[in-house]
């Protein structure tokens, strides 16, 4: 019954744990180039392309990217980073409260830079990889990069904490964040932590309190840009892939160890006292089957094991070693 009761333990662990959205960052997922074309991410709900004046969404291979990944290739957009000549995803609506939980959930992303950190940091710009708000103002989850005060930094929150921020090591940034070269981010939270992950290694833990959502018909959902006032801004250069929300934390636990296999049926548990007196050690064996095997007894007493004779029941007596009973 232990086995069966853990099976349904992994089994319940296993289901709590739900992709609710995928973006592969691919040009199949967008119906066109133009204003107001549909997206349509792998898992989710389906939004809209946003072009505004002279800005447009371009897709880039990505040879980074996982083996076995569907993409292949991430989703960026030009002319960064003010509200006009720019573009970016959009998904509105109270079904966005499907999306994002606010107990337990991740969001992982992959960034393919555009910039060396020199260039980066000539520009000085932020670059949204992603923005939520559930009402007006109110930035629950998101992520940028930016240049402060000349070391490369990265800002992210979820649950409205906008306090969260991870200062890249100096001398590091071209090869965690250089020009074509590929980051794993991974934001995650659950119970009183908010982690940030780079490249699946833990740079960061916070305090995290869940907030209490209030999704409505303007709540918004912006990839590759900052919601501000409806509007996008801070527009992402780099390159976006398989951005991916799960709703109720990381991997499940590995499901238990099975139990040990049965003793073998001619296995005999026996124990007895050593007798210092007449030498002999009298056994007991958990049995009453008649049976024959080899046996092998190794005791520790004080005298040599070669003045030890053996004794089962009534049966012969025999000196240490093998007997057979």
């Amino acid at each position: 019954m232990k086995t069966i009761a853990s099976l349904f333990l992994f089994a319940a662990l296993a289901s709590a744990q739900t992709t609710t959205f995928q973006l592969h960052g691919t040009a199949s997922e967008v119906s066109g180039t133009t204003n107001g074309s549909a997206v349509t991410p792998a898992v989710g709900p389906a939004g809209t392309l946003v072009v505004n004046g002279a800005g447009a969404v371009a897709f880039t291979p990505v040879a980074a990217l996982p083996p076995g990944t569907a993409g292949a290739s991430g989703v960026s957009f030009v002319n960064c980073c003010a509200n006009a000549n720019n573009a970016f995803l959009k998904f509105t609506g109270a079904g966005l409260g499907s999306v994002f939980n606010a107990p337990q959930g991740q969001v992982s992303f992959y960034l393919t830079s555009k910039y060396t950190f020199a260039q980066r940091s000539a520009a000085g710009a932020f670059r949204y990889a992603f923005d939520v708000q559930d009402m007006a103002a109110a930035h629950q989850l998101g992520f940028l990069t930016q240049v402060s005060s000349g070391k490369l930094m990265f800002s992210y929150w979820t649950g409205g904490k906008t306090s969260a921020y991870y200062f890249v090591p100096v001398g590091t940034e071209d090869a965690l964040f250089g020009a074509g070269v590929t980051m794993k981010v991974t934001l995650t939270w659950s119970g009183t932590t908010f982690t940030l992950a780079l490249n699946d290694t833990l740079v960061k833990t916070s305090a995290y309190s869940p907030p209490t959502y209030a999704w409505s018909s303007s709540s918004t959902f912006f990839v590759g840009a900052q919601a501000y006032s409806g509007a996008g801004y801070s527009s992402s250069d780099d390159a976006i892939s398989e951005l991916t929300v799960i709703s109720g934390g990381g991997a499940p636990p590995p499901p238990p160890p099975p139990p040990p296999p049965p003793p073998p049926s001619n296995t005999v548990t026996c124990s007895g006292p050593f007798d210092v007196t007449t030498g002999l050690v009298k056994l007991t064996c958990a049995t009453t089957s008649v049976f024959t095997h080899t046996l092998s007894i190794q005791v520790t007493v004080p005298i040599p094991s070669s003045s030890i004779q053996w004794q089962f029941d009534s049966g012969p007596m025999f000196s240490a070693g093998m007997g057979t009973l």
